[in-house]
């Protein structure tokens, strides 16, 4: 049942985000959408805590921030960290907008299990 569920939300998040790129709008993250919760067989517990603070200095609006703890995530092989780097490269928040580096960071995310991102690639 808990598979079905967060299968469930990352189909929805997963058509959330297309919906965003076809419409040349920036990727939003849907409240419903629990990233964590999908990355958490694949996250050591350090990458789980900097995810975390990434997640909330993201929402914060705090674009410095949260890039510099999704990359330490991300180098402790956390996948949605990847996800929210693709995410601030697509939108240049904290950086210029890169689209080549935000496919590779979503590609990235794929081949480290979040099939989310799979469709972005």
């Amino acid at each position: 049942m808990k598979k079905q569920l967060i299968t469930m939300l990352s189909l929805v998040g997963t058509l959330s985000v297309l919906s965003a790129c076809t419409s040349n709008e920036d990727i939003t993250f849907p409240a419903m959408i629990s990233p964590l919760a999908l990355d958490v067989e694949t996250c050591s517990s350090q990458a789980k805590s900097d995810f975390q603070l990434g997640v909330a200095a993201y929402k914060d609006k705090k674009y410095d921030q949260s890039f510099e703890l999704f990359t330490k995530a991300s180098e402790k092989n956390c996948a949605n960290a990847d996800f929210y780097l693709a995410a601030q490269y697509y939108n240049g928040q904290h950086l210029s907008k890169n689209l080549e580096v935000a496919k590779e960071k979503f590609k990235q995310a794929c081949h480290k299990g979040l099939k989310t991102a799979c469709i972005m690639e």
